[in-house]
């Protein structure tokens, strides 16, 4: 048992000093724009991916949302309702379900049914996709603070505009390719307001020989201790 100990820990080692041929390089990426550089930490300087990256979307998922909805017909205000986005609240014969508050816009999305089912949607910016001569009008009172719940990036691997791979990353959850692995390491603004997402690009030729070695070091612990049970 000591002697695999050992051995898996040689392993490791030698995972590691592997790994020191890789590199880590990151870009920040606006939705929908596409780069074919990226700062290589090890160069300590830009240098070609070998391919372009887009990130297609940035997507955020909140836990439901506390909210107050007015409703209005005309002038005149018919009701206020408090419920969290995904519930649905009932005026007239309708039924109008909250399906998202929109952030940083502050724009809450509808869904309007009737009796047969689904007749259209709506916000609160004043979009309508309506019948005509829908009597009622919606407008967001109040909301709590959204809490995160997940952010996720799309992104597209492409040579000379001709996509060969396609995937999300996001925290956990990284997209591999062919050695790559594509991290989402974070989503900001910049001072116009628009949404950039942090790509973080990691080749480690290392990595499975050091697990390799883990495995090897705790057969040999599980050796050692099944070897004092029995001794």
């Amino acid at each position: 048992p000591v002697l695999i100990m050992h051995a898996g820990a040689i392993v490791i080692i030698a995972g590691a000093v592997i790994s020191s041929f890789g590199y880590m390089a990151t870009v920040n990426i606006y939705g929908g724009d596409t780069v074919s550089m990226a700062y290589r930490w090890d160069l300590q300087q830009d240098a070609p991916l070998g391919f372009d990256l887009t990130v297609q979307s940035i997507n955020t998922e909140y836990y439901p949302i506390p909210v107050r909805v007015g409703v209005l017909q005309g002038d005149r205000k018919i009701g206020l309702f408090e419920l969290k986005t995904g519930q649905a609240f009932t005026i007239g014969q309708y039924r109008v379900t909250v399906d998202a508050l929109m952030i940083p816009a502050e724009n809450l999305e509808f869904t309007v049914a009737d009796g047969t089912g689904p007749i259209g949607t709506a916000d609160t910016s004043g979009r309508r996709d309506l019948p005509p001569g829908f009597p009622f009008d919606f407008k967001l009172v109040a909301f709590k603070n959204p809490v995160l719940k997940r952010i996720w990036v799309e992104l597209e691997l492409s040579r000379q505009g001709a996509p060969f791979v396609q995937g999300s990353a996001e925290v956990n959850s990284p997209l591999t390719w062919q050695g790559l692995t594509f991290y989402h390491t974070n989503a900001e603004r910049d001072q116009h307001g628009a949404q950039y997402a942090g790509i973080q690009i990691v080749k480690d030729p290392g990595e499975p020989i050091v697990f390799t070695g883990f495995l090897i070091l705790t057969g040999g612990t599980l050796f050692w201790m099944y070897d004092k049970r029995i001794g």
